[in-house]
């Protein structure tokens, strides 16, 4: 497990104002090897509380890959499925970028 800060910009309600948010927590070796990768290859993490109190993140593509809209986006409830939902969206992601990328 490595400890680790992610950060995120938060769009807040109503007008989608930003705000910088965090989530610091011990992590899978494995989401924080993923979440290192897309912070080096310029992947930027997004998030916003939905009216519903459902949570959905974001993350960009890479500027090197010619991509339209969001790279990778995951809708959940706003609780304690939402590590579990990070976990999953960072490492699937990842794999993805290293493939569009070799």
């Amino acid at each position: 497990m490595t400890e680790l800060c992610i950060h995120f910009t938060q769009f807040l309600r109503p007008n989608g104002r930003p705000q910088q948010v965090w989530i610091e927590q011990l992590w899978k070796e494995e989401v924080a090897d993923a979440v290192h990768y897309l912070q080096s290859v310029g992947c930027e993490f997004t998030t916003e509380v939905l009216q519903t109190n459902e949570v959905v993140f974001y993350i960009s593509w890479p500027p090197d890959i010619e991509a339209e809209g969001d790279g990778a986006v995951e809708i959940c409830n706003n609780g304690p499925e939402v590590l579990g939902v990070l976990d999953k969206l960072f490492v699937e992601f990842a794999q993805l970028v290293k493939e569009t990328l070799a």
